[in-house]
């Protein structure tokens, strides 16, 4: 019986007995073994493991940042809209200084004063007044207790929704001449939190003010961020100190 070397197989393979189609099957079925390395079970699980612990501990900050970064941007818009509103108002009716406050912080008188100096002035797709709707059922501060202050009968809080989506809860303080605005800049969607989608600007009548600026303006930064980490009223300031972004040390 005649020897043939096949060297990128095997160093000394005897062709068996019969040769034709059992050689050719023996000789297929080796390339195959020596040429094909595939992975075991463990290897694999191994790997899905590792995959599975690196997502966890990296897709909720990528989650995060996506979501702080989606909410920098509509709340420098929305603060945009409100101020060219204002802006384009006081083209027809005069400076701030010179509008008619409410005397009293009604529903009646809220709606008057929106209808006349705001609602021309921006694109308002609803308007819900002091009745339930164009804002959330639950609103959370920071600390993440419930606020439920924008239906509180005593606030007269007058409720709209604007063509970008943004939720704005609006009441005054005549005594003080103040209008306060919040806004919720997703909208419905959450967390629905004071200081994560909700900030809180004011808008003084007063000449030693600015028109518009975010609640706690003038304030130390320790105040700022005390009321910011517990009841987010003031974290406005923070993002508008900061160009519009939040920074490092933000108690989100």
């Amino acid at each position: 019986m005649k020897k043939f070397i096949i060297k990128k197989l095997a160093p000394t393979l005897t062709l068996p007995h019969g040769g034709g189609k059992n050689c050719l099957m023996s000789i297929a079925n080796l390339a195959i073994r020596e040429r094909v390395k595939g992975f075991t079970l463990a290897e694999v699980l191994i790997t899905l493991g590792v995959i599975g612990v690196v997502a966890a501990m990296t897709l909720p900050t990528l989650i995060k940042n996506y979501q702080k970064s989606a909410i920098e941007t509509q709340l420098k818009k929305s603060y945009s809209v409100l101020t060219q509103a204002i802006k384009l108002s006081e083209i027809d009716n005069g400076e701030v200084k010179y509008w008619s406050f409410p005397e009293e912080n009604t529903d009646e008188q809220n709606q008057e004063f929106l209808k006349k100096y705001f609602f021309p002035y921006m694109k308002v797709i609803k308007n819900c007044g002091f009745e339930h709707g164009c804002w959330v059922d639950t609103e959370y501060r920071m600390s993440g207790t419930i606020d439920a202050g924008m239906y509180k009968p005593e606030y007269q809080v007058q409720k709209f929704v604007i063509s970008d989506g943004t939720n704005i809860a609006f009441y005054t303080v005549p005594e003080k001449f103040l209008c306060h605005f919040y806004m919720d800049v997703n909208g419905y969607r959450g967390p629905n939190t004071r200081g994560k989608d909700i900030f809180e600007f004011i808008l003084s009548l007063d000449d030693s003010n600015k028109n518009l600026y975010p609640n706690g303006y003038s304030d130390e930064y320790e105040n700022v961020l005390s009321d910011c980490e517990s009841l987010g009223h003031k974290c406005a300031t923070i993002l508008m100190n900061n160009g519009w972004h939040f920074p490092k040390d933000y108690p989100w």
